[in-house]
Formats: C-alpha cells, structure tokens, sequence
C-alpha cells in the first residue's frame, strides 16, 4: 500500500547517474528522455493558461549551456506547433550546445525558431509576457552565479512576471513555479533553497524500473492525493469499543493543557472510547475541561504527578485498550521519570511515547531496547539530542541516521521539525509537511499525539498511523495558517480544523 501514496527522492548526484543510466552514452536515448521532458513542460504551461493563472501573451525562455536549455529548446519547439508566441534566449551561443541538447537545438531551428545570444546590455520588453521559463542552471548547479547570470537574475526579478523553473530555480530568482524533471532532489528541502520553489510539482520520466531502483535511497515524499488510502475504514455497525479504545497518560501540575489538546485532538479523530489517567489531586480541573473521556484519577499523594506507586493499576487497565500514549506534560520529576521508567516495559499493546515519556529515558536509552510492544517516538529536535545526539543538519546524513536508530531500537520515529522525518524500522525514510511557522508554538506536538493515539486504537499499524497521522497533522496546520495566520493560530486552532481534513480524505476515498 505504501507504494501508492509516495514518491522518491534522490540527490542529485543519484539523479545524475541515473540519467547517465538512462542514456546508456546513446544520444538518440537522451534526446527521446529530453523530449519527454520538453513535452511534460508543455503541458504545465497549457494546464497554467487553461485554468486561468497566466494571462495571454508571449513566453519568453532564458536557456544556459545544460540539458535543461534542451528541455525547454523542446519546449519551445511544441509553443511553435501550437502557434503559441516564444522568445527564446540563451546566455552562450546556442551553436555550441552539445549532445542531445544539440539536437533539440536543430529541430527548433528547423521550426523556423529562433534563439538570441543574451546581452546584459540589452533592455528586454516583458509587456506582453505570459510567463518565464528558467532553464538558465538546472539540475545540481553549485557555487556562486557568474557575473552574467547575476545580472541576467536581477532582470527577471523585477520583471514581475510570472516564473516556471525547470528542476531547480536559478537561485536568487524566485519562482512562482517549478516544475521538477523525475524526482524530487534533496537539496530542494534544504533551508535555503525550498523558499525560492514556489508552488512545485513532480513531473515523471520514463525511466526504467531497474535503473530507478538501482538509484533510489529508501527516502520518499507522501502524495497528498493518494494518502487517504491509508484511512481506517469505520465499523458503520459497530459499538464505541469497535472504533478504536485508547488510554492516554499524561499531565502534571501546571501542564493540564497539553492533557487537554492531545485529548481533544484524539477525541477529533474518530477514537470511539478514550480514557485519561491523570494525578488525583488534579481531576477536578480535568472535568471542568473535557467531556468525552473516561478519567482515571491515581492516588499522587497531592503531588501533582503520577507516581511509581500508580504502575500495576495502570497496567490491569491496558488490558481493555488497543493503543496508548503517553508523555504529554508529565513533567520530569524525579517520580514522573521512575514512574516511566517502570511502566513502558509492562506495554504489550502498540504506543506512542512522545514528551516527558522521551525525556525519562535520556541517558538510558538502552531501556528503549527490545520493548515488549510496537513504538512510535515523537522527539522534537531537543528531545532528540537528550535521547541520541546531535542530529545531522545535512540530508543525506540525516536520513542515514535516522535510518539507524529506528533499526537499531526497533522503532518508529517521527522527528518533528519544519519539515517533518519518519523513519521506519524496514530503513525507509519520509519527508512530510513544508515549514509552517505557526505550528511552532507550545501544544502543537500534543495534538499530533493525540491524532496517532486515534489512529492506533483504529487498528492502524505503527507505520500507518505514523504516516498518515504526521501528515493529518501538517494538513490541519496548513488550514490553520491559511485562515488564520501564522502569528494568530494556536494549537487548539489545528484541533478545530481536523474536521475539515477527515472530511475531505473521505470525500475522496
């Protein structure tokens, strides 16, 4: 099922040798793989003027020496057999291009095309411009731009004009499109590159499978049409028990809230039967704020946390539920930590360790080891270095490390970050979610936490629910952000907003 709701992603030295795979040093196979290319770009612009986001007008194209000036020469070549107006211009000789790219080159030609030797003199009318396409660098250019391209940039960007990049945009030029040739890079989610892609999507190539498996590396992107195949079917005949039963433990003096948002986020998310265990001297606060869920209230002895003492109670309890979670501000103190401590390696049903349950085992992350069920953790980047260390800043070595821990302690992670990682234990390695500084705020994880606790109690594997439930997650935060803003949204603004997001996965599954 996986296979259907993602997409892969390679670096683009990966993407390199797979090209070179591809053509098998044959220029006429090259060229047949740029005219599938040339042809995907046509079709991005007339699905852009037929719904309405360009207006009439000429094309202008700004081509470098590379393969993507090929790409767009075909482009070119299809905007001319549609009687569509195209300016072509390119920042070398276009006589000195090579290869396939040579060949595209002739065959626009041949169309009675032409292609102007771009001046920095020159003084270029966008007037009548529909939109323009930046072939100028394209797949893996490095380095700071030459001076020519520098000001070539300078021009396009204030042209207010409408940009489609192929690949890669020609960065500082931002693009209000791009469209990327195969597979998705990781260097497009990259800090300082994702800002300048614009509205992005992929356009597959024929690539053979044996060479696209010899070159993809276990790490994939989530398609946002296809997720809602992982949706747990609802049981239209079935009691509450059916529809999932789970056991949240969570909250501690001072931190009732995050109890609350998780509880609500669940309760949202389609669990039939959830029951809280909180510390006793805190349940009156708790009944004041919730409804829905069964409270346990445990003897805390006026502490305001949940103690050692609780462990046996609660694990008789376990045995009616089909998931837990656990960690929501627990706090770390020293009874909250041996409660933990003791308690995790009694679960024998499927659990989500997020928060203070994370924080209990820095320094003994030996005990995560072997547990006796299956575990999905959700450390932020802090909580991450408390359990594992620094965690690497580049991607290729992030997904490796990632890759290592989930199999190393037999877990499923979901590292939440502006963009989000969840690693499984088979070594696969996904990307989901674009940065949304609005979930940066206090309470936003306790609300992912609450959607996997539903997920989980659905029936859901551990893999399932940690894919679906991180992008459920990221989708209601991006309505958020969109109705609201980034500054005003809140947590429990995300919570308000999952109707929305189970509603249209339904619609359309």
């Amino acid at each position: 099922m996986f296979e259907k709701v993602r997409f892969d992603i390679l670096s683009t030295a990966e993407m390199r040798e797979l090209d070179r795979a591809e053509k098998e040093n044959s220029i006429e196979k090259g060229y047949a793989l740029m005219q599938a290319a040339g042809k995907a770009i046509f079709e991005k612009l007339c699905n852009l003027l037929e719904k309405g986001k360009l207006k009439k007008g000429e094309v202008f194209v700004f081509i470098g020496s590379g393969n993507n000036g090929g790409d767009v020469l075909v482009l070119a070549k299809l905007l001319l057999e549609k009687n569509i107006r195209v300016k072509v211009y390119c920042v070398k000789n276009p006589e000195d291009l090579k290869n396939e790219a040579a060949l595209a080159y002739k065959d626009f030609k041949e169309m009675g095309g032409v292609c102007s030797l771009y001046s920095n003199e020159e003084k270029i009318n966008f007037n009548n411009a529909s939109i323009i396409v930046d072939a100028l660098l394209g797949l893996g250019a490095l380095g700071e731009l030459k001076e020519n391209y520098k000001k070539l940039v300078a021009v396009l960007s204030k042209s207010n004009v409408p940009v489609l990049a192929i690949d890669c945009p020609t960065i500082p030029l931002k693009a209000t499109y791009t469209l990327v040739l195969g597979f998705c890079r990781n260097e497009m989610f990259e800090k300082e590159s994702l800002k300048y892609y614009g509205d992005w999507e992929i356009a597959p190539l024929p690539y053979s499978q044996k060479n696209i498996e010899k070159f993809t590396k276990n790490i994939f992107g989530i398609r946002e049409k296809e997720i809602g195949l992982l949706l747990p079917i609802r049981n239209e005949w079935g009691d509450k028990r059916d529809q999932g039963t789970g056991l949240l433990i969570s909250g501690s003096l001072g931190m009732i809230g995050a109890s609350a948002l998780c509880a609500k986020a669940a309760l949202r998310s389609g669990i039939g039967l959830l029951s809280m265990a909180m510390p006793e001297s805190l349940y009156p606060v708790y009944a004041m704020k919730l409804d829905e869920p069964v409270m346990l209230p445990y003897e805390d002895f006026q502490k305001g946390c949940l103690q050692i003492q609780n462990v046996n109670e609660l694990e008789l309890y376990l045995k009616h539920q089909k998931a837990l979670a656990i960690g929501p501000g627990l706090s770390c103190k020293k009874d909250v930590v041996e409660f933990v401590q003791h308690f995790i390696p009694k679960v024998s049903i499927p659990m989500v360790l997020d928060a203070d349950a994370l924080n209990a085992f820095s320094g003994k992350t030996e005990l995560l080891k072997n547990l006796n069920a299956s575990a999905i953790i959700t450390p932020h980047i802090r909580e991450w270095e408390r359990l594992f260390g620094k965690i690497p800043e580049q991607a290729e070595a992030k997904r490796k490390r990632l890759q290592e821990i989930a199999q190393t302690y037999h877990l499923t992670i979901i590292l939440k970050s502006p963009i989000s990682y969840v690693a499984l234990q088979n070594g696969d390695v996904y990307r989901i979610g674009l940065p949304n500084s609005g979930m940066a705020k206090g309470g936003s994880g306790d609300v992912l936490t609450g959607i996997l606790l539903a997920l989980l109690a659905s029936g859901l594997s551990v893999e399932q629910t940690a894919l679906l439930g991180t992008w459920i997650h990221y989708k209601a935060g991006s309505l958020a952000k969109e109705n609201l803003g980034v500054h005003s949204m809140l947590p429990s603004d995300v919570v308000e907003f999952l109707p929305q997001v189970f509603h249209e996965l339904n619609q359309d599954f």
